[in-house]
């Protein structure tokens, strides 16, 4: 596959994301996050999950990083030669207090396609998900093997 700038770039956006939200630490100030909305933080925006891709020889595992995602909430389409997997996860908060009541919500949504470097069995594809990594194992096509033909 050859190398994209813009993929990298939102690689590394999402990695910076995630690192900052990291740092704050999910600590919310007067029942706000740290951050106001629009700055650094989008809320509805879909996101591209991290990602490996890695050949195993006679398979393509693909390991994803999905964290808070319940498994149920998850969809895995594989053809011949792409995959393609979303997810969505919501959440509602509620806080009391003294003198003030706030109820928030947090809906995000995944998205990830990436091309298989081979054509692949994907009626016989594994997935497993644990801990926030969803692991795809496809097993790839036999490559087609060349007989001897016998001269008459």
């Amino acid at each position: 596959m050859p190398w994209d700038p813009f993929r990298e770039i939102r690689r590394l956006q999402a990695e910076m994301d995630r690192l900052f939200e990291e740092f704050l630490g999910g600590r919310r100030f007067g029942g706000r996050w740290f951050l106001p909305p629009g700055e650094g933080r989008e809320e509805l925006a879909v996101r591209e999950p991290i990602a490996d891709l890695v050949d195993a020889g006679d398979e393509i595992v693909a390991t994803v990083e999905l964290p808070g995602v319940n498994k149920e909430d998850i969809k895995v389409n594989i053809t011949e030669n792409q995959l393609e997997i979303s997810a969505e996860t919501r959440r509602e908060e509620e806080e009391e207090g003294r003198e003030y009541y706030s109820r928030e919500r947090r809906y995000h949504r995944f998205y990830r396609r990436m091309s298989l470097p081979e054509n692949v069995k994907a009626d016989a594809a594994r997935a497993r998900y644990r801990n926030g990594v969803l692991e795809v194992r496809i097993p790839k096509l036999e490559k087609p093997r060349g007989r001897e033909v016998k001269i008459e």
